[in-house]
Order: C-alpha cells, then sequence, then structure tokens
C-alpha cells in the first residue's frame, strides 16, 4: 500500500504540482481512476521499488526522483518558502537525469554541484537550516554513488 501511495504522491506531483497521500484502499483506488493513474502504472512502480530493495536490501537509495519529491514536500510545508527557488532546484536536478542519461556524467555532476551550491546559500533564508542539510547531504549521496 505504501509503494502505491509513494507512486500516486509522485504522478500528483507531477500532474497537479502537488502533494496527495490517500489514507486507504479505497481511497487509493478511487483517486488513482480519478487522477487518471492506471493499474498498470501502479504495477510498473511496485516492480521498480522491488528492483530497487533487491540491489540494496534494507537501505533506501537516494535517486534524483526521491530527492525532487523531498524538495515539493519542504515547498509544500514550507521549509522552502520560494516557489520559484523550489522549481529551480527541481529544473537543475532534471537537467542533471538527462545528462545522465546521456552518459554525460562531467556534465551531471557539475549540475548537482550546483544544486548544492544553491541550497548551501539559501540555508537559513529561503530554505530552513534543516531542510538545505537533509537535501544537501542526498544530494552529496547521489553524487558518491554515482561518481565513485
Amino acid at each position: 500500500m505504501k509503494i502505491k501511495n509513494l507512486f500516486i504522491t509522485i504522478a500528483a506531483i507531477a500532474t497537479f504540482g502537488m502533494i496527495f497521500t490517500p489514507s486507504s484502499a479505497e481511497a487509493l483506488s478511487t483517486t488513482s481512476s480519478d487522477i487518471g493513474i492506471s493499474s498498470e502504472f501502479i504495477q510498473l512502480a511496485e516492480v521498480r521499488v522491488a528492483t530497487e530493495r533487491t540491489r540494496r536490501p534494507g537501505r533506501t537509495v537516494v535517486t534524483i526522483s526521491s530527492i525532487i519529491l523531498d524538495i515539493n514536500r519542504y515547498a509544500s510545508t514550507g521549509a522552502i518558502t520560494n516557489k520559484g527557488l523550489a522549481k529551480s532546484l527541481v529544473q537543475k536536478l532534471q537537467h542533471a537525469q538527462r545528462s545522465l542519461d546521456k552518459n554525460k556524467k562531467p556534465v551531471a555532476k557539475n549540475q548537482l554541484e550546483a544544486v548544492i551550491k544553491e541550497l548551501k546559500a539559501q540555508s537559513g533564508k529561503q530554505v530552513s537550516a534543516s531542510a538545505a542539510t537533509v537535501l544537501v547531504s542526498k544530494v552529496t549521496t547521489f553524487i558518491a554513488r554515482i561518481f565513485r
């Protein structure tokens, strides 16, 4: 159930720019059809998460998608007070993912380091210090995993 909630959340952010978290199986099935999420999408999402867990059992794998989810969560809770800044961070991460997809690792690393620099510059200002610390840590962890 949590896996489906996670991917409905991802779809809701992508579709509506907000976070949606249903509280029951009934709400999940109703909501997933209401916002146009197919059962195939949910099944694909479950397979992808299961694959990640198989690769690293018991550990959460930091991905660009998970960092984007965190940024959106922080923006919705007020830990990131400037929506334009949140959008800028997400765009930088999306560009980094595209660079990685094209196997342009040095470019992706520079883009990820730009995210870290922006987060550090805004820490305690437009990004709460705790949110900035978590996000910098996650981006740093991602860089270390990809560029080892």
